[in-house]
C-alpha cells in the first residue's frame, strides 16, 4: 500500500477568511469614499492591515498543513514558524466520520474526523480536504490490517 498525501484545499481559505475579507473591503470603501476625520482614517488603516495579516496567517496555516496516511500510522504535519508532527497509530483508531457543510459541498471538499484511543490526539479533524469517496475505506482497511498484525481486539461488553 502506498502512502496517501493529503493537503487542505486553498478554496477553504476563501471560506475561512470570508468575514475578514468582508471587513477588509468595508474598510477600503470607508477610507476611499466617505469623508472621515484624519484620526479615524488611521484606525481604519490599522484595521485594514490587521485583516490582511490575519487572512495571510490563515493562508499560510492551510498551505503548511499536510496529512500523510501511511500503512501503520497517520502523520499530521502543521505549523507556520515551528513545525509540529503528530503520529496517530492505525490500530488505535476506532471510528470515522465524514462531514460536508454547505460551503464544502459547493467547493467539492469534505471534513474527515477520526476517533482514536490515542492519548495525545483522540480526535483528528482533517478539514477542507478534496472530496475522495475512497479515503475512509482506505483508512479503514489499513486500520483492520494493523489490528490483525498487532493482535489488537476490541472487547465490547455492552448488551
Amino acid at each position: 500500500m502506498q502512502d496517501i498525501v493529503i493537503r487542505p484545499s486553498i478554496k477553504f481559505w476563501i471560506v475561512k477568511s470570508f468575514w475578514k475579507l468582508a471587513i477588509f473591503l468595508s474598510f477600503v470603501i470607508a477610507i476611499m469614499f466617505f469623508p472621515i476625520q484624519f484620526l479615524f482614517q488611521y484606525f481604519l488603516a490599522g484595521g485594514l492591515v490587521l485583516m490582511i495579516l490575519l487572512s495571510f496567517a490563515d493562508y499560510l496555516l492551510i498551505k503548511q498543513t499536510t496529512y500523510i496516511v501511511k500503512v501503520e500510522q497517520i502523520v499530521v504535519i502543521t505549523g507556520i514558524f515551528s513545525r509540529t508532527t503528530n503520529y496517530m497509530e492505525m490500530y488505535r483508531i476506532y471510528d470515522y466520520l465524514k462531514e460536508r457543510n454547505i460551503f464544502e459541498r459547493i467547493l467539492g471538499l469534505m471534513t474527515v474526523k477520526i476517533f482514536s484511543r490515542d492519548a495525545n490526539q483522540p480526535l483528528l479533524t482533517m478539514s477542507a480536504i478534496p472530496l475522495d469517496t475512497t479515503l475512509i475505506d482506505n483508512i479503514r482497511s489499513r486500520v483492520e490490517l494493523q489490528k490483525q498484525i498487532k493482535h489488537v481486539y476490541e472487547i465490547n461488553n455492552k448488551i
